[in-house]
């Protein structure tokens, strides 16, 4: 095996990643706010005659859309 300049191989350092990875993705998953998520109800789309409800809906759509781009 290779030993990189710190004196760890290759493939030592993919299994320190991994245990980390893995740890990591533990705690984050056991904690409070990951665990009592909900999923968010959206309203249904208002009356086109109801302007301010209709207006309210499309600024909300557009803002759970600019989301998915990140």
């Amino acid at each position: 095996m290779k030993q990189s300049a710190m004196g760890y191989s290759s493939s030592s350092l993919s299994f320190f990643r991994f245990c980390a990875f893995f740890f990591f993705s533990l705690v984050f998953l056991r904690s409070p706010p990951a665990a009592s998520a909900r999923f968010i109800r959206l309203p249904s789309k208002p009356d086109p005659k109801d302007a301010v409800g209709t207006a309210r809906w499309l600024a909300g759509q557009n803002f759970w859309g600019v989301l998915r781009f990140f």
